[in-house]
């Protein structure tokens, strides 16, 4: 079917719908993007952005039925299978979601969010080395997210890398100075010996935010651990008075 003469419509419906989807009106969005559809139900663009639309919308099923039509349409696009995994992991299908980031990566090898939504499913999924090298290759293609290194370091963590899990949490703490990030940082020198440094950073993450608990708990792990039980006490004094602290 030929829709050249209904062009200038479709092009005034699309530049309606995206403009409400810059302003996060996703109602309207949708609404537009259903109109070109009705003139052109092939319009791969419409159907990709109308997905795009409903996952911002909380509507996932309907977002995905969009996705795989549009595939149907175009299989070269790699923002298509990118749109659908995250749709996916959205579904809790993660290793569905796998397949269509592969898909991603087979049209642009250079595509670091796709490397990065794999690694978050992965890591997920407990498969933390496969993670790990994800990470890595959505930091060298221009992932600037603030939490990329926290969970890259998490991954490291997971598979026994502690001094690599160390460094990726002091770049994340370049980035935001968040105690949780300490607390990893205790808990990875602990885990290589270094009790000094482990409770100096525990010590760092309890003055941020008095009370914290998991910085608490690995501090009382680690001077049980030690037999320093004076030390662990006087821990368990300082919490039960404080306001919202732990009790022993």
């Amino acid at each position: 079917m030929d829709f050249r003469e209904d062009r200038p419509e479709i092009d005034a419906l699309l530049e309606e719908a995206d403009e409400a989807f810059d302003k996060g009106e996703f109602d309207m969005a949708v609404r537009r993007y259903s109109d070109v559809l009705r003139i052109d139900f092939e319009h791969v663009g419409a159907l990709m952005n109308r997905g795009a639309a409903y996952h911002s919308l909380g509507q996932y099923e309907k977002a995905l039925e969009d996705d795989l039509r549009a595939l149907e349409y175009d299989t070269e696009d790699e923002k298509l299978f990118f749109n659908t995994g995250l749709v996916l992991n959205a579904l809790e299908r993660n290793e569905e979601s796998l397949e269509y980031y592969d898909q991603a990566l087979r049209l642009r090898f250079d595509y670091g969010l796709a490397y990065y939504a794999r690694a978050n499913t992965l890591a997920y999924l407990d498969r933390h080395e496969e993670a790990v090298e994800d990470y890595a290759k959505a930091d060298r293609f221009g992932v600037e997210y603030d939490d990329i290194y926290r969970f890259w370091g998490l991954s490291c963590e997971k598979c026994g890398r502690y001094q690599d899990a160390v460094d990726l949490y002091e770049r994340a703490m370049d980035e935001v100075h968040d105690e949780s990030v300490l607390c990893r940082i205790g808990y990875c020198f602990w885990m290589m010996g270094d009790y000094r440094a482990a409770e100096g950073f525990l010590h760092r993450a309890i003055g941020i935010d008095f009370g914290e608990g998991d910085a608490c708990i690995t501090l009382l792990a680690l001077y049980s651990e030690q037999k320093r039980f004076s030390e662990r006490d006087a821990v368990f004094r300082m919490l039960s008075g404080s306001e919202d602290g732990m009790s022993p």
